[in-house]
């Protein structure tokens, strides 16, 4: 997460000169230009900052683009003006700041949840055999084939069997030593 995606997470208040994006920037919970949709080509035009659209306090939009948009003109007309300078609250804080807890439950929250983590990460499986699991299952296994696509000069075949080349899948499912392994434990259910 950067500051980029905070920003993107944040809404401004508005202040009576604000000098927001009125189109571009979220002040409206969406951007304008998301919200109806506009592509970029046909944005590039629009420029006009939020205090364009106040005076004296109040929102002041064209009656055409009352009639064009009249839900969008409902939802500015509920924003308050604030008599003071436009300030960032971030969206996913109860008081609206940016701590180090919540940007970290917002990071957590936009990575995808592995649902097999409980079974790897068991209690009544030794650590060291949960790691190679969870590097096995996320494909980071130090195999001579993923060193060989990293720049090692290697010969890339299998240490045990030595005919295919040394892949997790080839260890784990393919190599023959793998298969009798898996005959046996199969066997006995």
């Amino acid at each position: 997460m950067n500051y980029s995606s905070l920003l993107k997470e944040g809404i401004w208040l508005i202040g009576e000169n604000s000098q927001r994006d009125f189109w571009r920037d979220n002040w409206l919970g969406v951007p304008i230009l998301e919200l109806l949709g506009i592509p970029d080509y046909l944005a590039n035009p629009l420029r006009a900052k939020v205090s364009d659209f106040i005076h004296e306090g109040k929102w002041v939009l064209d009656g055409c683009f009352r009639v064009s948009f009249p839900d969008l003109c409902f939802r500015i007309d509920q924003i308050a003006i604030s008599p003071v300078v436009d300030s960032l609250v971030w969206a996913n804080s109860r008081d609206g700041r940016v701590s180090c807890k919540a940007a970290y439950s917002q990071f957590l929250r936009d990575i995808p949840q592995v649902v097999w983590w409980r079974d790897v990460w068991s209690r009544f499986i030794p650590p060291s055999r949960s790691a190679l699991t969870w590097r096995l299952m996320l494909n980071r296994l130090p195999t001579e084939d993923r060193l060989c696509r990293s720049g090692f000069q290697l010969a890339s075949r299998c240490s045990i069997c030595g005919v295919s080349s040394e892949s997790a899948d080839h260890l784990f499912l393919h190599c023959p030593l793998a298969v009798a392994l898996w005959e046996a434990v199969f066997s006995t259910f």
